[in-house]
């Protein structure tokens, strides 16, 4: 079933709006226009996902999924798709677009299907999710990862983001590139993300919590990095799963108290059987199995009592 969904994997802007004058977006991006909007329900935010503009959420919990269910959604940028237990919303085309908090809270953007990804995005480039929780309060298995984006680029998820529950991974990306910088990725079903044709790169994030399988799926000539980051009390076959033509590199980053089976294994080929893995570095170096696995499940040191 695991493979299903990594080949499942293989698998988002336009419209425009003016002002006088151009103004930074939050990212300090200067495109030609920027339009400024604030939301307080999840029409109202869906209605709004347009090409350059920035979006701030008022606190609050808004439900994608039902904010398509009934069909007044006038968007072309929104397209829907059947998941297993419901309909799941994908963001087509757009450039130039920054979801983010009022600095109030963390709006909650959440998608009731369990098997559906709570935002898929296709076809788009600068994309900036900042200070917003995004997940499933009722995480699936085997589908329904929490973001998704397809030929995708330059997209930032930053300031205290938090992706949770999700079916599969926080974040799977195909032929796209995504950097996290600040943000939580925690109770993620099956890992914390699955890169296929893409480049990822991972900073100052707190990632635990997670679970089953592979934790880090780098794969079809990716490159994923992970620095300055904490690891923590995940569980499951492997840390990382490289093929051998990808790279993943952990850079200044802390591990403990994980429950891995194995720390790096190769790609599995048609016929399930591992190969080669790809070149995968603990601060330059690297380490062999039995090193890494030692690094991976360290329990972390109590502070001593003075």
């Amino acid at each position: 079933m695991k493979k299903l969904v990594l080949l499942a994997t293989i698998g988002l802007f336009a419209g425009c709006s003016s002002m006088p004058q151009a103004e930074k977006m939050t990212d300090g991006r200067s495109p030609s226009s920027v339009k400024s909007v604030t939301v307080s329900n999840v029409k109202e935010l869906l209605e709004n996902i347009k090409s350059d503009t920035e979006i701030t959420l008022r606190p609050g919990t808004y439900n994608v999924t039902a904010g398509v269910t009934d069909n007044t959604i006038k968007n072309p940028n929104i397209e829907t798709s059947a998941a297993f237990d419901g309909t799941e919303v994908h963001i087509k085309g757009v450039k130039n677009l920054v979801l983010k908090s009022d600095g109030k809270g963390l709006p909650r953007i959440v998608a009731d299907p369990t098997y559906a990804k709570v935002l898929t995005f296709r076809e788009s480039e600068n994309i900036t999710i900042s200070a917003l929780m995004i997940g499933h309060d009722n995480p699936g298995y085997c589908e329904g990862a929490v973001l998704k984006f397809v030929g995708t680029n330059n997209v930032l998820i930053n300031d205290r983001t938090e992706l949770y529950g999700s079916g599969t991974y926080a974040v799977e990306a195909i032929g796209s590139q995504v950097k996290i910088d600040n943000s939580i990725l925690r109770d993620g079903s099956y890992g914390i993300i699955v890169a296929s044709s893409s480049t990822l790169e991972i900073s100052k994030s707190f990632i635990k919590g997670n679970a089953e399988f592979d934790l880090f799926s780098v794969l079809d000539n990716s490159r994923v990095t992970v620095s300055n980051s904490t690891i923590t009390k995940n569980s499951g076959q492997t840390m990382a799963e490289v093929s051998r033509d990808s790279k993943l590199a952990f850079n200044n980053s802390t591990f403990s108290s994980n429950a891995m089976a194995a720390a790096f294994v190769g790609s599995y080929n048609t016929t399930s059987q591992v190969v080669e893995k790809g070149e995968v570095t603990v601060n330059g170096k690297v380490l062999s199995e039995s090193e890494a696995l030692r690094m991976i499940n360290q329990k972390r040191a109590r502070p001593k009592r003075k």
